[in-house]
């Protein structure tokens, strides 16, 4: 409880010199895709996998599994923007800009927290906008898995994927999966506590659609 304090202070001092430059701040979800990604685009095929929501902690149970199909040179923390929530951080991921530069750069496509309607319809637009402003000229997929059928259509068009020169693929699950922990009994009995929750995200992850892509 201390640490989290000491780093939420920590934020609170430093967050807006690190967005207006004043000084230099870590790596942000904002810029990651261009300093990141978009210099792997140089090197070959890029697949960006994002799972929505996931923790560290769950993040290192799933890790070993990875590990067994790749070579992992690299792992780092980033630093999300401020709200955290997906509205906000997974869009500005991944167009590349603060939601308040979104929101006046697309104003037809952003939804503000009163507005009607799933706030992450156009990631797909965001990342195109985002493409070209690198000056990124490449063919491109981004694919949304919400439940198993999508999962498993994504296993059996692999080889489509590999035509592209950058695939973009989020899944959805372990977002659903928090939410159910706290809104459904059944779940709050599976993950009764972190251990058990770490557990039940391993079972998932063993025996998912996504494992099957990962293979």
């Amino acid at each position: 409880k201390e640490a989290n304090t000491q780093f939420c202070k920590f934020v609170e001092d430093n967050y807006l010199d690190w967005l207006n430059g004043v000084e230099e701040g870590p790596q942000m979800v904002h810029t990651l895709f261009k300093d990141k990604i978009n210099p792997k685009l140089d090197e070959g095929k890029v697949f960006v996998l994002v799972i929505d929501n996931l923790r560290f902690d769950q993040w290192k149970v799933l890790s070993p599994i990875f590990k067994k199909y790749f070579n992992i040179k690299e792992e780092e923390v980033v630093y999300s923007i401020l709200p955290t929530a997906t509205q906000y951080a997974r869009n500005a991921f991944f167009a590349g800009l603060m939601p308040s530069e979104i929101a006046k750069k697309y104003p037809n496509l952003w939804k503000g927290e009163e507005d009607e309607g799933g706030k992450n319809m156009h990631e797909a637009e965001f990342l195109e906008s985002n493409l070209k402003r690198l000056g990124r000229n490449v063919k491109w997929s981004y694919n949304k898995i919400t439940n198993l059928n999508a999962g498993k259509k994504l296993v059996d068009n692999f080889n489509q994927l590999l035509e592209n020169d950058l695939n973009a693929i989020v899944y959805n699950f372990v977002d659903m999966l928090s939410h159910a922990r706290t809104e459904m009994e059944v779940i709050r009995e599976l993950a009764d506590d972190e251990q058990a929750y770490r557990s039940l995200t391993l079972s998932w992850f063993e025996h998912s659609a996504l494992h099957d892509s990962v293979k």
